[in-house]
């Protein structure tokens, strides 16, 4: 009987307290005014963008789609102020939008990525291929392109990548291993995928420096059982993580690396 009076008090408690909060942000409820402080139209439906900043005067920043409510009054006093505008801008193929990022950055739901410079004029452009499937990976800062081309049941064969600056030019291209990360000084690893989710077991994880030259070979730890399927580097590129994963089950197996390949 004291547990049951105990448990029934317990509730009542936390019922006066949800009460008591829900009131209390009820009086506090905050007012959020928004307000357009950019504003660009595109003559295309777009699924992604990359931002780069530059710093230009008020009047320019203004012609690049900026409103007056963006700037402060030190910016005004100063004439110039720091802004982003859209350098790499992903046009879609008119296909609905994927939740998985990654995904609908593919070749399925895009089909050309153009780069404009600080006055919104086209400096290049890059068409992904119509068959077969390409995914685009960016560097944690966004400072590299990376278009793998990722097997398929009907291209098991379908493999290899290019790695493009913000400007989109090639900087290597590979076409062996499917490269899957890069970092922000254009280091990438890269693996031989198998189109079947979850892949079948073997294989293992190669690194490349910033010219594309294979620096070493991270080898599958436990072939029979897991296959190469994830690699992400840190924000500071100076560190890699990888994933060697099993069929339908365990075992998992993650690798920290340095930037060079040297496991840790």
């Amino acid at each position: 009987m004291k547990k049951l009076f105990l448990l029934t008090t317990i509730i009542a408690l936390m019922a006066m307290s949800l009460g008591l909060y829900a009131q209390d942000t009820a009086q506090v409820e905050p007012k959020v005014d928004l307000k357009v402080v950019y504003e660009k139209t595109f003559d295309e439906p777009i699924v992604d963008a990359i931002f780069d900043t530059v710093t230009v005067s008020i009047e320019e920043a203004k012609q690049m789609g900026w409103k007056e409510e963006a700037f402060t009054p030190e910016d005004k006093a100063k004439r110039k102020v720091l802004v982003s505008y859209p350098k790499v801008v992903f046009v879609s193929q008119g296909r609905e939008l994927d939740w998985y990022v990654p995904r609908r950055r593919s070749s399925y739901h895009t089909k050309e990525l153009k780069f404009y410079d600080t006055d919104g004029k086209i400096i290049n452009r890059l068409f992904l291929k119509k068959y077969g499937e390409e995914y685009i990976y960016l560097s944690p800062q966004q400072k590299y392109i990376l278009v793998a081309r990722i097997p398929t049941e009907w291209a098991p064969e379908y493999s290899g990548g290019t790695l493009y600056d913000l400007n989109g030019r090639k900087i290597w291209e590979t076409e062996g291993s499917t490269p899957i990360a890069v970092s922000d000084e254009g280091y990438a690893i890269a693996a031989y995928l198998d189109w079947d989710v979850p892949p079948k077991p073997g294989g293992d994880f190669y690194v490349y420096d910033s010219k594309g030259k294979l620096l070493t070979t991270i080898e599958n730890p436990l072939k029979r059982k897991t296959a190469p399927l994830f690699a992400e580097y840190s924000k500071d590129g100076g560190y890699a993580t990888l994933s060697f994963n099993a069929t339908t089950y365990p075992p998992t197996v993650f690798v920290l690396i340095t930037k060079d390949g040297k496991i840790l």
